[in-house]
């Protein structure tokens, strides 16, 4: 697990410090810490695909949350190539589709910052073992996705989308915490396994 949270975290700082950058190199920062930061998830979930093995972590948070444990099993180490390879080819693309924007003095900081922290909640959200956290994670994801639908915030059906895609990812959440409730009340516990 030490491979993947490098590598998350690689992904993340790529687009933490793409602030600092000029804005036509913003793009090329985050694209080559995602990419190293891709290699280095792959390859714990590599092996779980073609050993069978399972890979876990617990991590201990503040209260409420607890333990949490982050595992790495043959479907999140499936998903984890897949996420991680689209999320590659979706920063590469995000070079040329930002170039117009430099042209109208558009700042791209927060567009880069959300993608990274898109790609990094979408990989926990396939390893994390824990309902109060999955939840977290899940709403990073949720907010990260809306903020980079509203990149265009100048065109009125851009946020109108952005909008419609929010309460839409809020009444989801509301029956994936109605069946979370229900799986903790049976279980007596937080915990997927």
């Amino acid at each position: 697990m030490k491979y993947f949270y490098t590598g998350l975290f690689l992904i993340f700082l790529g687009g933490l410090i793409s602030i600092a950058f000029s804005e036509k190199l913003k793009a090329k920062i985050v694209s080559l810490f995602s990419g190293l930061g891709m290699i280095l998830v792959l390859i714990p979930s590599l092996n779980v695909l073609f050993t069978g093995n399972t890979i876990s972590k617990n991590i201990y948070f503040p209260e409420p949350i607890g333990k949490v444990n982050f595992v790495i099993d043959p479907l999140s180490a499936f998903f984890i190539p897949v996420i991680s390879v689209m999320c590659f080819i979706g920063t590469i693309y995000a070079i040329g589709y930002i170039k117009p924007y430099l042209n109208k003095n558009k700042l791209t900081s927060s567009h880069f910052f959300f993608l990274s922290l898109l790609i990094t909640s979408m990989l926990l959200v396939v390893t994390v073992q824990n309902a109060l956290f999955f939840l977290i994670v899940w709403e990073m994801m949720s907010l990260s996705s809306f903020f980079l639908v509203i990149f265009e915030n100048e065109k009125k059906e851009v946020i109108s989308a952005g909008i419609n895609y929010l309460i839409t990812m809020h009444i989801s959440i509301l029956f994936i915490i109605a069946g979370f409730i229900i799986l903790t009340l049976k279980s007596g516990n937080l915990d997927f396994a």
